[in-house]
C-alpha cells in the first residue's frame, strides 16, 4: 500500500501526460499558441504573479504574527516566493518544510509553525472549493446570491482556531505548544490576503486564456480554477503536469468551447509555470541568513 501511495503521483502524471501527448491536436494548438502576443501578456502575467507572491507573504506574516517592518516584509517576501516556487517544482513539497523552518527561526514554537501551515493549506482548500462551488452553482441556477454565499466558505475556516480557543485553553501544554489563536485583526489580514491571492490567480488565468481567444466569464473562470486546482491537489503530481491540461481541456469543452480552443486554452495556462519559477529564482539572491525575530 505504501509503495502504491508513493507511486501514485508518478502513475497519474504519466497517464495524464500520455493522454495529452496522444489526444491533443498539436498542429492546431501550436498554431493558436504561436499567435500569442508576448507584449503585453508576459509583463501582465509577471506582475500578477508577483502580486500573488506578495499576497502569500502578507498572509504568512499575519498568520505567523511577524512584525510589520519594512525589513521583515522584504525578507518574508523573498523567502515565501522561493518556498512557493520550490513547492511547485518538488513532489515532496520542500517549500512547506522551509516555511516551518523559517517560522521556527523567527522564534515561533514548533506547534505554532505547524498549526499556521495547516491553517494556510485549509484556507487554500476552502478557497478552491468555494470558487468551484460558486461557479457550479451560478452555472446551474443562475443565482449570483447563491454563488456569493458559496464564496464565504473560507471565513469559518479562518475562524476555526478562535472558535477552538476554549478547547485549547483547557490544556496548558497544548496552549504552550501551539501558542494563542490569532487576534481578530490578524484573522482579517489572513482572509484578505487569501482573497487577494486567489483573485489575482483568477485574473492571471483569464489573461492567459484570453490570449488564445478563450474568454470564459468570471463565474466560469472560478469553476475552472477551482476544479483544476483541486484535481492537481488530489493527483499530488508536481505542478499538476498533465493533470492540469486534461482537466482544463475537459472543463473548457464542457463549457461549450470547440476541442481545438479547449486544448489551446489548457496549454496556454501552462505558461504560468515558467513565470512563477523564474520569479522564484530571481528572489534567491534576496534571501538572507536567518529570519527576523518575532515581536
Amino acid at each position: 500500500m505504501r509503495r502504491l501511495a508513493r507511486a501514485w503521483p508518478v502513475l497519474v502524471g504519466a497517464a495524464a501526460l500520455g493522454w495529452v501527448a496522444l489526444t491533443f491536436d498539436w498542429g492546431q494548438a501550436g498554431a493558436a499558441l504561436a499567435r500569442i502576443r508576448p507584449w503585453p501578456l508576459l509583463p501582465e502575467v509577471f506582475l500578477l504573479s508577483l502580486a500573488v507572491y506578495a499576497a502569500c507573504a502578507v498572509r504568512w506574516m499575519a498568520i505567523s504574527r511577524l512584525p510589520w517592518r519594512a525589513r521583515t516584509m522584504a525578507s518574508v517576501h523573498a523567502y515565501v516566493t522561493v518556498t512557493i516556487a520550490l513547492g511547485i517544482a518538488t513532489p515532496m513539497q520542500l517549500g512547506e518544510a522551509l516555511k516551518v523552518k523559517y517560522a521556527r527561526d523567527a522564534g515561533l514554537p514548533l506547534g505554532a509553525s505547524a498549526v499556521n501551515l495547516v491553517q494556510e493549506r485549509l484556507l487554500d482548500l476552502a478557497a478552491i472549493a468555494a470558487m468551484a462551488a460558486a461557479g457550479l452553482l451560478h452555472g446551474l441556477t443562475g443565482s449570483a446570491a447563491l454563488a456569493l454565499a458559496a464564496l464565504l466558505l473560507p471565513v469559518p475556516v479562518a475562524l476555526l482556531p478562535r472558535l477552538g480557543r476554549r478547547w485549547i485553553a483547557r490544556s496548558p501544554r497544548l496552549l504552550a505548544w501551539t501558542g494563542p489563536p490569532l487576534p481578530a485583526p490578524a484573522v482579517g489580514a489572513v482572509l484578505a490576503a487569501t482573497v487577494a491571492k486567489w483573485g489575482l490567480t483568477l485574473a492571471t488565468w483569464l489573461a492567459l486564456l484570453a490570449a488564445v481567444d478563450v474568454v470564459p466569464g468570471p463565474w466560469q473562470g472560478m469553476l475552472l480554477l477551482g476544479a483544476v486546482a483541486g484535481a492537481g491537489i488530489v493527483s499530488m503530481v508536481p505542478a499538476g503536469l498533465g493533470v492540469q491540461e486534461v482537466s482544463a481541456m475537459a472543463l473548457l469543452a464542457a463549457m461549450g468551447y470547440p476541442a481545438e480552443a479547449a486544448e489551446a486554452g489548457a496549454l496556454a495556462l501552462r505558461l504560468l509555470l515558467p513565470v512563477m519559477l523564474v520569479i522564484g529564482v530571481l528572489h534567491l539572491p534576496l534571501l538572507r541568513h536567518g529570519a527576523p525575530r518575532n515581536g
